[in-house]
């Protein structure tokens, strides 16, 4: 109702009549705050703005609602709208025309990495990188990745250790997740190479002792080379290669090392295995002096009679022990030559390091000067005479040997020997205890046997002069040796003795 005041004016007169005024209701907007949430989250809703509040009138709060609060709600049915209703507040909502003016809700992709899992192999083996070979970390509501792509340049068999780590790149995950909720972070892993495995062993070799030996550089044999991967050489060294290595000390370790050719060293553990240098004798040759000596002579073999072929390394040899059955005085010339074996060589030198072979040399005996002499004898004309053949004197018998006998002859043994003639008495065919002839150049010297005239027989007690000589009376035939007879011998008186003339033979 609208009351006019009263109000006067002399030119009119005034008369009121009551209205009626309408009072429209205000127009307020009320709007709810966007809101942004990541997927996984729960969105509380509470902000709002408000257009249109007069009078000091206060909105408090209001109802909302979004289908995007809930976790579920994914990034690709976003934006979702914010509804506002049931304002509350210091006001009286029919003083005012409500409109509501909706929010958007939106649903950010969560946060989300997936990390290659680490991994490894040996070089020359191809890497199949498994589709499960990862981890993920911020998956939400139940979602999972059940596989992912993960690649690396270091999968191939050729790639090198020196290269590694090599990335492993993960992609392409799978699952029951929706990607597009999530900001998915790939981390790559890292693919080690690791060595494989080479063993390079040393050959083993042989020299001699005496020799040089250069190891060749390709005396070796290998195992685990990959990829069509190539050893050219190996660096082998050892003791024994040396001239003056020993065959006591052998074998000698033949060490490889510094392997080198179409292959890169750090792609491989290098296992050297060591060879063996065995040292084998050298030849040596040891030949006994050929020696002669005379039958009857004795006496050890000189020990330095000999020659040595094939001593090296400046290695002497002073003195080897010769023996012979021949050496011994005894030792018939019959048979000879005797062997004369060399051993026990010894010097300076190592007597291991040598295959020696011992060459035997001859011991030639040679026989020994052999005078018999026919004894003389004497005989009367007449008489026939049988020669001993004990009559005889000897020189230059050795050892033990004795002649006890002799074969005598003699032209003067006849009866019908002139007288006053000398005949030899030629001696031959030696032969006695422990006695070869052959062992002896013998010579032989005649006797003399001279036959006599009868011998004139004086009376006992007649005189003679100076110019005789006795001898005693003996058996026809007896030999007489010049020591028998006393020359010269001035007799008083014989009783009774044979008297011969001087002047002929005896």
């Amino acid at each position: 109702l609208i009351v006019p005041s009263g109000k006067t004016s002399q030119n009119y007169t005034i008369t009121f009549a009551s209205g009626t005024l309408s009072i429209d209701g205000t127009s307020l907007v009320i709007t709810p705050s966007n809101v942004n949430k990541a997927f996984g989250q729960t969105a509380s809703l509470s902000g709002f703005t408000v257009v249109g509040l007069v009078n000091g009138d206060t909105v408090s709060g209001i109802s909302q609602s979004s289908s995007g609060t809930v976790a579920t709600a994914s990034v690709a049915g976003g934006p979702y709208a914010i509804v506002g209703s049931n304002a509350t507040g210091s006001f009286v909502p029919g003083n005012y025309s409500i409109s509501y003016v909706n929010g958007t809700l939106t649903v950010l992709p969560a946060p989300l990495s997936v990390t290659a899992n680490n991994a490894s192999k040996t070089y020359g083996q191809t890497a199949s990188l498994p589709v499960t070979g990862f981890t993920s970390l911020g998956l939400l509501n139940g979602d999972t990745i059940t596989q992912v792509v993960n690649t690396s340049a270091g999968s191939v068999a050729t790639a090198t250790v020196a290269a590694s780590p090599y990335a492993i790149v993960p992609s392409a995950a799978e699952g029951t997740f929706v990607a597009s909720n999530y900001s998915v972070t790939y981390l790559n892993g890292a693919l080690t190479v690791l060595p494989a495995n080479l063993t390079v062993m040393a050959n083993d070799a042989s020299k001699t002792y005496g020799q040089s030996l250069v190891l060749s550089s390709q005396a070796f044999t290998s195992s685990g080379l990959l990829n069509g991967d190539t050893i050219g050489s190996v660096l082998e060294t050892s003791a024994g290669a040396a001239a003056s290595a020993s065959v006591a000390s052998s074998p000698y370790v033949v060490t490889p090392s510094a392997a080198a050719g179409g292959f890169l060293p750090g792609n491989y553990n290098i296992t050297y295995v060591n060879g063996q240098l065995v040292v084998v004798p050298a030849q040596l040759t040891i030949t006994a002096h050929n020696a002669n000596k005379v039958y009857g002579q004795a006496g050890p073999l000189s020990t330095t009679a000999f020659n040595a072929n094939g001593l090296v390394n400046g290695d002497t040899v002073t003195q080897v022990t010769n023996r012979s059955p021949g050496e011994i005085a005894t030792s018939p010339v019959g048979g000879s030559p005797y062997p004369i074996t060399p051993s026990n060589a010894t010097g300076n030198f190592t007597p291991s390091n040598y295959q020696i072979s011992y060459v035997n040399g001859v011991l030639t005996i040679t026989p020994a000067v052999l005078t018999i002499t026919a004894n003389d004898a004497w005989k009367t004309y007449g008489q026939t005479l049988v020669l001993p053949g004990t009559s005889f004197a000897t020189e230059g018998l050795v050892g033990g040997d004795q002649v006890s006998h002799v074969v005598a002859v003699s032209l003067g043994q006849m009866a019908t020997a002139l007288p006053e003639t000398s005949y030899p008495i030629v001696i031959s065919q030696p032969t006695g205890i422990d006695f070869a002839a052959s062992n002896y150049n013998i010579s032989f010297v005649d006797g003399a046997l001279s036959v006599i005239a009868l011998p004139e027989v004086i009376p006992t007690g007649r005189p003679f002069d100076s110019q005789v000589q006795t001898v005693k009376e003996r058996p026809i035939g007896t030999i007489v040796t010049p020591s028998v007879l006393d020359r010269p011998a001035q007799l008083n008186s014989l009783t009774p003795d044979v008297i011969v003339d001087p002047i002929r033979p005896v």
